[in-house]
């Protein structure tokens, strides 16, 4: 073996086994997580030009268990699926569940209108933001609702 292939195998040897272990890492946390898909049934025709729908991700596990993940609260966006429905995805860790809470932002049309609309929705729990202005949060009755820090409902998805 001369000098230039030892140089190039030291070279490869410093990138490629760097490399395997953050793929081997990025496929291990893949294998431990899943996606829940949240579905608002929200006709297009019932809601204010105007008005977005997100949902804050605020931890994996509730805040009751002691095996719980750190706090998220990582906000997405909810997309039309059809006139009828909005999408959202989330990533979570698969044996903690996943903790959320649906919002309306509501810039230019009063909370009572909005919180009139998603009540006649079937949405419960329907609360005005504290902090980010705008905000009418809700939670979805077809989850399992938990109660966070500070009396806070939200809702839960069970571990896949």
């Amino acid at each position: 073996m001369n000098w230039q292939e030892y140089i190039w195998g030291l070279i490869a040897a410093v990138i490629l086994i760097p490399l395997a272990g953050f793929v081997a890492a990025k496929l291990r946390a893949l294998a431990q997580t899943t996606t829940l898909r949240i579905e608002l049934k929200i006709p297009d025709d019932t809601i204010p030009t105007g008005v977005y729908f997100g949902v804050l991700h605020v931890r994996d596990g509730t805040d009751q268990q002691d095996d719980k993940g750190p706090l998220r609260n990582k906000e997405l966006s909810f997309r039309r699926r059809s006139p009828d429905a909005l999408i959202a995805r989330v990533r979570y860790t698969r044996r903690l569940g996943c903790q959320f809470k649906c919002f309306a932002k509501h810039a230019g049309v009063p909370f009572d209108e909005i919180k009139g609309i998603l009540e006649r929705l079937g949405f419960e729990d329907v609360t005005v933001g504290e902090g980010k202005q705008f905000r009418a949060w809700f939670v979805v009755p077809n989850y399992r609702v938990v109660e966070a820090a500070g009396n806070i409902k939200n809702n839960f998805h069970f571990p896949a």
